[in-house]
């Protein structure tokens, strides 16, 4: 989900974000397309039994919810 981008992105005034810079692909449904988001772009990190969840809005205002991670199963006896 996170990526190292070792170029030099850009932010949306078009200036450098410097040398390297962390982003996050996603989906997004109205561009029908996975596009590049700064770290900058998530509301709402959140830690649950299924997994992280990231809230974020796409460029387009487009609200994104994301979850990464596996279901955590029920402990079971071994008896």
């Amino acid at each position: 989900m996170f990526t190292r981008y070792l170029h030099y992105p850009a932010d949306r005034t078009g200036q450098p974000l410097g040398e390297e810079s962390t982003v996050l692909t996603a989906y997004c449904p109205h561009h029908d397309a996975t596009l590049l988001f700064q770290v900058s772009r998530i509301d709402v990190l959140r830690n649950t039994p299924q997994g992280i969840e990231v809230e974020m809005n796409c460029y387009c205002g487009e609200h994104l919810l994301l979850r990464r991670g596996r279901t955590v199963l029920p402990v079971t006896s071994a008896a």
